[in-house]
């Protein structure tokens, strides 16, 4: 069940406590190493980045559509 890779392992676990696929829980695996780096040392805000994302496809914090202009107010996009 588990691999000999701590991050996949955790990736796993995280996919199912969320209900994810896991091919989207190892989005990590594909990530550029200057990405990884900023983010361990937190120079980068993911959280941040992922609520502009949402909120630039219209989508709240629950991933619903509900326009750019609300998403946007919503989350800071």
């Amino acid at each position: 069940m588990y691999s000999n890779h701590p991050a996949t392992d955790t990736a796993m676990k995280q996919a199912r406590r969320q209900g994810l696929p896991l091919d989207e829980a190892l989005l990590l695996q594909g990530a550029h190493t200057e990405i990884l780096v900023a983010a361990a040392k937190g120079t980068i805000d993911l959280q941040q980045m992922a609520r502009e994302e949402l909120a630039s496809r219209g989508l709240e914090q629950d991933g619903r559509w509900v326009g750019f202009p609300k998403a946007a107010a919503a989350l800071g996009g």
